[in-house]
């Protein structure tokens, strides 16, 4: 299992989607969850990935 990740900031609702549009971090930007109906978010959008960076689309996010 992977540790807790800190996604915090400013988030905006936006229909189905948590939105990240003010980070504490700034690789956080453009970051949008899609909210499931079983409480889980899962992650449909991230900023352009540089080189050597990760992409983590389909993470999830959920409450612990």
């Amino acid at each position: 299992m992977l540790a807790a990740v800190n996604s915090t900031g400013v988030y905006e609702l936006r229909g189905n989607r948590l939105v990240m549009v003010l980070p504490d971090q700034g690789n956080l930007r453009g970051y949008e969850w899609e909210i499931q109906g079983d409480g889980r978010f899962i992650l449909v959008s991230q900023a352009p990935v540089a080189t050597g960076g990760s992409n983590y689309i389909g993470a999830t996010l959920s409450r612990s």
